[in-house]
């Protein structure tokens, strides 16, 4: 898709950016650098959360390999609603992950602060490999 050009009528193609960055540190010492498609907290989206530690995470690694997503959202900070997901070990056509861990919202500890979504969490196998295992707690560290 082109956009117009209306210095001189012409076309140019517009930008691909990224939302951000984040960096998932398993226990056991595996790091995952993903790639955000969506980065969203109080700061950059104020209307799409009215919580105060509000987020909305979601990425791949650069080879596609391997996914996570993270939120925390809801109308009041009293009752917010929590999910999250990293999967990989994807097939041919990047679908049917073998490595799937859920993560149980009373085990998440992030925080957003400004455009940052930083914390602790526990990760639960559900998928039939168990990379690291049946249960692993991580570190997150993302930048919007």
């Amino acid at each position: 898709m082109q956009a117009p050009d209306t210095t001189d009528g012409e076309t140019s193609e517009p930008e691909q950016a990224s939302s951000g960055r984040a960096t998932l540190t398993i226990a056991d010492g595996t790091v995952y650098e993903f790639v955000m498609s969506s980065c969203d907290t109080q700061d950059t989206d104020p209307s799409g959360f009215p919580l105060s530690n509000g987020y909305d995470l979601s990425g791949r690694t650069a080879d596609g390999q391997f996914g996570m997503s993270m939120g925390r959202a809801g109308l009041t900070d009293d009752e917010p609603v929590m999910s999250g997901l990293v999967e990989g070990d994807f097939d041919d056509q990047g679908k049917n992950a073998k490595m799937i861990y859920s993560v149980p919202s009373d085990t998440v500890d992030l925080t957003a602060s400004g455009r940052q979504v930083n914390g602790t969490l526990d990760l639960r196998a559900i998928g039939p490999t168990r990379t690291h295992g049946d249960r692993s707690s991580a570190t997150l560290e993302a930048n919007c």
